[in-house]
C-alpha cells in the first residue's frame, strides 16, 4: 500500500468511530463543518466546494452516501463507496470520511452537531425535502448552514462524456 493509500485510509472512519471522536474534537474546542453527498466523480467542483466549507472552521468530514442509498439514476455510482472514500479522504484539505449507511445524514448530523453544515447552492434554491429536515435540525442545536457555488456537478460531466464519446453499440 502506497504512503498515500495509507494516510487516506487512516482518514476514513465508521460512523461509530467518527461520531466518538467528534465529542472529543469539539471538548478541544475545534470547529466542525460536514459536508455530504455521493461524490461520485470527483472533479474540480468538488475540490472548490471542500476548500470553501474546510475555511468555516478546523476539522472537515465528509459523509459519504453509501453504495446502496445512491439514488443518480441506473448504473450509479460508478465508483464503490470504497473509491470513493479513498479519493475524497486523498484531498488535503479533508480531514475525515465517514461512509453513510444511511438513507441520510440525519443520524450522523444529531449525533455530531456540526457547527457548521455546508450544502451547494442548489440546495438554497430548490431545497428537497430531506435537507430541509438536516437544516431544521442543525439550527435547533445553534448550528449554521452554508451554501457555497459549486462550479460543476458529476451527473452534468458524466453527460457530456457520453454525448462526447457515444456507445458504438446498437440498442
Amino acid at each position: 500500500m502506497s504512503f498515500v493509500n495509507q494516510r487516506a485510509n487512516s482518514k476514513i472512519k465508521t460512523p461509530a468511530d467518527f461520531i466518538a471522536l467528534a465529542r472529543e474534537l469539539k471538548k478541544e474546542g475545534q470547529v466542525l463543518v460536514q459536508c455530504d453527498g455521493v461524490f461520485d466523480l470527483v472533479h474540480p467542483g468538488h475540490i472548490d466546494y471542500f476548500w470553501r466549507a474546510k475555511s468555516k472552521g478546523d476539522i472537515l468530514y465528509v459523509v459519504l452516501v453509501g453504495d446502496h442509498y445512491v439514488r443518480k439514476g441506473p448504473n450509479r455510482p460508478i465508483f464503490d463507496q470504497n473509491l470513493r472514500s479513498m479519493w475524497i479522504a486523498a484531498l488535503e484539505m479533508v480531514d475525515f470520511v465517514i461512509i453513510n449507511d444511511d438513507y441520510g445524514p440525519r443520524q450522523i448530523i444529531e449525533a455530531v452537531q456540526p457547527h457548521f453544515l455546508v450544502k451547494g447552492a442548489e440546495y438554497q434554491t430548490h431545497p428537497t425535502s430531506g435537507f430541509v429536515l438536516d437544516k431544521n435540525l442543525v439550527e435547533s442545536y445553534g448550528g449554521k448552514v452554508e451554501f457555497v457555488l459549486e462550479l460543476a456537478h458529476s451527473t452534468d460531466i458524466i453527460q457530456k462524456i457520453c454525448r462526447t464519446f457515444p456507445s458504438s453499440e446498437q440498442p
